[in-house]
């Protein structure tokens, strides 16, 4: 199964130029992955160069794939706006592909939190797959079933395939968000605070590691959210991620 997604990824990339449009590329990409493993390509989000907006408004960056149910489109749309998808907000930080029902299984949401998780059902969607495309997309495949038949080299495949997508809508339309690091003004205490943060650790942990007084670790945090126009400190670490900023 391996060797045969990645002739279907290496006959996409070579035939990438001839593409037109990335909704084009989609739809070559659904008629591989139905035919291998019963997925079906729902589409992406443009990741802007502040990605708090994502997080606030995810809708208003999706490409979604021709092929993929209008009506659920605009009903994730709705359930959005009162709650950002928790796989989206997952995937801004989570290099590796996971799925609704390990993201469920692991978090255990519930309510508002999984209402655009839950939404699918609706629609005859079991599970999806997600992905983080170079921290600059996140992309989703979908299934009628339960998604738990793919090892690791069939996801590792069907990742290089959304980047080959991705990538193309990079050449398409270019990076118009894109910003220099300096342009940020970011001081290297406000970088370290976040790369902490972006590891989980905790405001305590991030003082002792950096010798600093809690109070103190909260006023780089602080800092670092306005220099990047977030409200949150998730939003601040996928921003500064998105930016290459920190690794």
């Amino acid at each position: 199964m391996g060797k045969a997604i990645a002739l279907a990824v290496v006959d996409l990339i070579e035939r990438m130029a001839c593409f037109t449009t990335v909704e084009e590329m989609m739809i070559e990409l659904d008629d591989a992955v139905s035919a291998l493993f019963d997925l079906n390509v729902v589409g992406f989000l443009a990741l802007p160069q502040n990605v708090q907006k994502v997080i606030d408004n995810p809708a208003a960056y999706l490409v979604v794939s021709p092929r993929v149910s209008r009506e659920w489109v605009d009903e994730w749309e709705e359930v959005s706006k009162d709650g950002t998808d928790l796989g989206v907000v997952h995937a801004l930080t989570q290099p590796m592909m996971f799925t609704d029902s390990e993201l469920v299984k692991t978090l255990n949401p519930t309510g508002v939190e999984r209402a655009a998780i839950d939404l699918k059902y609706k629609h005859g969607i079991r599970d999806r797959l997600i992905s983080n495309v170079s921290g600059k997309y996140i992309f989703g495949y979908s299934s009628k079933a339960l998604i738990d038949h793919l090892d690791y080299c069939d996801r590792r495949m069907l990742q290089v395939a959304a980047g080959a997508v991705c990538h193309r809508h990079y050449q398409l339309d270019g990076d118009a968000n894109s910003k220099s690091r300096s342009s940020f003004g970011l001081t290297n205490r406000e970088l370290a605070v976040l790369r902490l943060a972006s590891v989980s650790r905790t405001q305590s942990s991030t003082a002792k590691a950096l010798g600093l007084s809690v109070d103190t670790v909260k006023q780089y945090l602080a800092s670092a959210r306005k220099k990047l126009g977030c409200t949150t400190t998730s939003g601040a670490v996928a921003t500064a991620l998105r930016n290459n900023l920190i690794t």
